[in-house]
């Protein structure tokens, strides 16, 4: 079976590129969602979730997602990249080890960018 990661960042209505800054003078900070891609979509049928192990820098860096619905997608907030460790659940109760991903981004990612800083503030 040939499981991977696959990411993007996650885009305004209008596909401007949100971010935003944590605290004053801080960096830019992307929303960006990954999820499990398989060759062939059915093998993801045999899968129950995924264990998402981030950057040992996140308060939360250990995820979860059973929602089959999204392909077992997560979403944070990042300034950088870097490599993403998982392993996926199988509904008989087997778990395998996915190959180990590095966030990807493009040039086009960052070329119409949108603050979102002050609503997510404001959200709470």
């Amino acid at each position: 079976m040939a499981l991977r990661l696959k990411n993007s960042l996650i885009k305004d209505r209008a596909g401007r590129t949100k971010y935003k800054v944590l605290r004053a003078g801080g960096k830019r900070h992307f929303h960006v969602g990954v999820w499990l891609d398989a060759d062939n979509p059915r093998e993801l049928e045999a899968i129950a979730g995924v264990k998402y192990r981030l950057h040992h820098t996140f308060a939360n860096a250990e995820r979860q997602s059973r929602n089959r619905g999204n392909d077992f997608s997560i979403t944070f907030w990042t300034w950088g990249a870097f490599e993403i460790r998982a392993r996926a659940l199988y509904a008989d109760g087997t778990e395998a080890d996915i190959t180990p991903y590095t966030l990807q981004f493009s040039d086009d990612d960052f070329a119409d960018l949108i603050d979102v800083s002050r609503d997510a503030n404001e959200a709470g």
